[in-house]
């Protein structure tokens, strides 16, 4: 109820991996009158985790071409985990104090990634640079639990410049979102 109350006046991109729940997920949607626009992940680019539906929302995103002043990013990783506590913290700062997040991007306009914790990883991933073309290296970050925010004119920018292959080919990495994706804002 929290969510729905906090997240009402939200556009919902919603890509979903084929599974036996998917017909619950659009009903969820539907029984809340959200507005939300969904697609069911192509067999050919589905992975076994959450990256290829992340993917389908996207190519939604792109169609559409709406602008956001920001986009929040989220998915199911961690709800059957040890870490489901961590989780469930992460959500909360997340959307449930999202005029907070919103204050610290006006607060701090070269800013375009929030998230509440994250991790360095040691190597460099260059799956990102197939996709499109970046001014600078990469700060290798990653948000924890793919909970974040970005500047819609950042994912905008992606969406408009990144090549046709992000679309049509399968993710080479099933974890693109945690370690790729955030790039897009350095």
């Amino acid at each position: 109820d929290l969510f729905l109350s906090e997240m009402h006046d939200s556009k919902f991109y919603v890509g979903i991996n084929a599974c036996k729940y998917q017909l619950e997920i659009i009903r969820y949607f539907k029984m809340h009158k959200l507005d939300f626009k969904y697609a069911i992940t192509d067999a050919r680019l589905t992975l076994p985790t959450d990256a290829s539906a992340y993917q389908t929302a996207l190519s939604l995103m792109q169609k559409d071409n709406e602008k956001f002043d920001l986009i929040w990013f989220s998915h199911t990783k961690g709800s059957n985990s040890q870490q489901y506590n961590d989780l469930v913290a992460q959500l909360i700062e997340l959307y449930l104090k999202k005029e907070n997040v919103a204050k610290h991007f006006l607060a701090h306009p070269k800013c375009g990634l929030y998230a509440t914790s994250g991790v360095v990883y040691p190597k460099v991933r260059p799956f990102i640079n197939r996709y499109a073309t970046f001014r600078y290296p990469p700060l290798l970050l990653s948000p924890l639990y793919s909970c974040y925010a970005i500047r819609g004119k950042l994912v905008r920018n992606f969406l408009t410049k990144c090549n046709d292959i992000f679309f049509t080919e399968k993710l080479p990495n099933g974890h693109f979102f945690e370690f790729d994706f955030p790039q897009i804002t350095f």
